[in-house]
C-alpha cells in the first residue's frame, strides 16, 4: 500500500534544531511524522498504530483557547517562546521550579537534573512568580500549579513556599517528588499536608526493582512504597507518575493500574508518560505512542477497560493527551466521563483537581460524576497520559497548543516541551543549565 498525505505541518531537525516542514503521512495503516533536514537527513516518528484510528482520534478533539500574552512573534514558532501571540492554548497547569538538584541520577531524566544547574529561585523570586500567574488569571480560575525542580523537597522552604501559594488562593497545589524524604523523614507527609498540599505526583515507574534499577539507576521500589504509607497516614492523595518506556517497563501498566484499586481513595489515579528522549537521554529514540499506551492499558485491566472508555483532553491537542474518570465498585469499572470538562480551561483546570485531589464532589466544579452515582468519589480515580514531545516527535501545530507551562523567574512562560526539548547532540533552545549549549 501506498503512502498517504494525511497533514502539512512543521518540526524541527532533532540534531541541529533547525526549523523545517514536516508531513503526517499514513504508510501500510500506520501513521508517522516525517521529515528531512538538508544537512541531516530524513526522520520519521510513528505517532500512531493505525490510520483509522488516528482519524477517529482527531475527530474528538476540542478547541484551542487562547490567553493573554505578551511577547511578539518575531521569529516563528518555537523561537518567540515566553508565551508569545503566536500560541494557540493557556496554561492549565503551571510548574514552578523551585530548584534544579536532585538527590538521583537517574539515565532517564527530561531536564538532566544536577548537571549545572542555575541557583534556585529564592522566596521573593518565587513570591513574584506567584503574582504574575495571579494577575494573569483575573477574573477566572487560577492555574494549577505544581512544584518541581529538581527535586523539590530538597529546599527547606518547601512548606512555607505552599503555604504562600495557597494563601494567595491556588485552589490546587501539587508536588512532584521521587519520594524519598516523604519516605525517609518522619512526619514530613504531615508537614506538606498541614502546610496545604493538595497532592502529591510521585514518580512511580513499575512494582519491579529491575525497572527502577534501570530507569533511576538504583532500586527504589520499598521507597516508593513507603512513601505511599507516608502520605497515606498524611491524608495526602497520590497520583502515579509512570514514565513508560518500550522494552522496560510496558508489561508494569497492568500492576500500577491494580495497585490504585487496591489503594482507592488514597491512590486517585495513574498517569502515564511516554518517555521523552530530553535532556540526559536525547537522541534518536522513539518512546511508546499514546495509542500503544492506550492499547496496553486496556489489554492489561483483565477486562475492566475498553478504548471507548478514554478521549482526548477537551483543551489540548488531540495527540498530546488521553483521559478518563471512572469509578470502581469493587468488582467492576464504571466510566463516568473522559476528555476533561466542557466549558473551557477555568473547568478543565477544577477537573483535575477534583480527580486528583481529594474525595470531595462538588457538582459545581466537574461535570464528569453524574449525580445518580451516589458512590462520591471515594471510589473515583482518574487514568491519563501525557506525551511530552522531544526532537524526533515535534509537532509545531501541537506545541502552540500546549497548556503545561513552566513559569520562570523572569516572569516568562515557556511551554513544557519547548523548555526541555533537547538535540540528540544536547542543543537546547531555552537553556536552564549554565553549561548547556543554548541556540540562541
Amino acid at each position: 500500500m501506498g503512502e498517504k498525505i494525511l497533514e502539512r505541518t512543521a518540526s524541527l531537525c532533532p540534531v541541529c534544531l533547525t526549523r523545517l516542514p514536516a508531513q503526517i503521512v499514513a504508510r501500510e495503516h500506520r501513521v508517522y511524522l516525517e521529515k528531512i533536514c538538508p544537512e541531516h537527513g530524513a526522520f520519521s516518528r510513528l505517532i500512531w498504530q493505525d490510520e483509522d484510528g488516528y482519524l477517529a482520534w482527531l475527530r474528538q478533539g476540542g478547541e484551542a483557547q487562547a490567553g493573554p500574552w505578551e511577547r511578539p512573534a518575531l521569529w516563528g514558532c518555537p523561537f518567540d517562546c515566553g508565551i508569545c501571540q503566536a500560541h494557540l492554548q493557556d496554561a492549565c497547569c503551571v510548574l514552578l521550579e523551585l530548584t534544579g538538584d536532585c538527590d538521583q541520577h537517574c539515565p532517564y531524566c527530561y531536564a538532566a537534573s544536577g548537571e549545572g544547574a542555575d541557583p534556585p529561585p529564592d522566596l521573593s523570586q518565587i513570591t513574584s512568580m506567584l503574582d504574575f500567574l495571579l494577575q494573569r488569571s483575573q477574573g477566572r480560575q487560577p492555574y494549577n500549579l505544581q512544584l518541581s525542580g529538581g527535586e523539590p523537597t530538597l529546599r527547606r522552604d518547601l512548606p512555607q513556599i505552599i503555604a504562600l501559594a495557597r494563601d494567595k488562593g491556588f485552589p490546587y497545589v501539587q508536588l512532584n517528588t521521587n519520594g524519598k524524604r516523604l519516605a525517609g523523614e518522619a512526619r514530613y507527609a504531615e508537614t506538606l499536608a498541614a502546610a496545604g498540599l493538595s497532592a502529591v505526583f510521585l514518580q512511580f515507574d513499575g512494582l519491579d526493582d529491575q525497572v527502577y534499577q534501570t530507569l533511576r539507576g538504583e532500586k527504589l521500589l520499598d521507597i516508593k512504597m513507603a512513601a505511599l504509607a507516608a502520605c497515606r497516614r498524611a491524608k495526602l492523595p497520590v497520583v502515579l507518575a509512570f514514565t513508560a518506556v518500550s522494552g522496560v517497563n510496558m508489561e508494569q501498566i497492568g500492576p500500577c493500574f491494580f495497585l490504585m484499586l487496591e489503594n482507592l481513595p488514597h491512590i486517585r489515579g495513574l498517569h502515564l508518560q511516554p518517555v521523552c528522549y530530553s535532556g540526559r537521554h536525547p537522541g534518536l529514540a522513539a518512546g511508546p505512542t499514546l495509542d500503544e499506551c492506550m492499547r496496553q492499558l486496556t489489554a492489561q485491566s483483565r477486562g475492566l477497560l475498553r478504548r471507548e472508555h478514554f478521549s482526548p483532553l477537551a483543551t489540548a491537542h488531540p495527540l498530546c493527551a488521553f483521559q478518563g474518570s471512572f469509578i470502581y465498585d469493587g468488582q467492576k469499572v464504571v466510566s463516568v466521563g473522559s476528555g476533561g470538562c466542557c466549558g473551557g480551561m477555568d473547568r478543565s483546570r477544577r477537573h483535575l483537581a477534583v480527580n486528583w485531589q481529594s474525595g470531595h464532589r462538588d457538582g459545581a466544579w466537574c461535570c464528569s460524576f453524574p449525580t445518580w452515582l451516589d458512590q462520591r468519589v471515594q471510589n473515583g480515580f482518574s487514568l491519563s497520559a501525557m506525551a511530552f514531545q522531544d526532537g524526533l516527535s515535534l509537532d509545531l501545530q501541537r506545541l502552540r497548543r500546549c497548556r503545561v507551562y513552566v513559569a520562570r523567574p523572569d516572569r516568562s512562560l515557556i511551554p513544557f516541551c519547548a523548555l526541555n526539548l533537547t538535540a540528540s547532540q544536547g542543543k537546547t533552545l531555552y537553556s536552564r543549565k549554565k553549561d548547556c549549549d543554548s541556540i540562541f
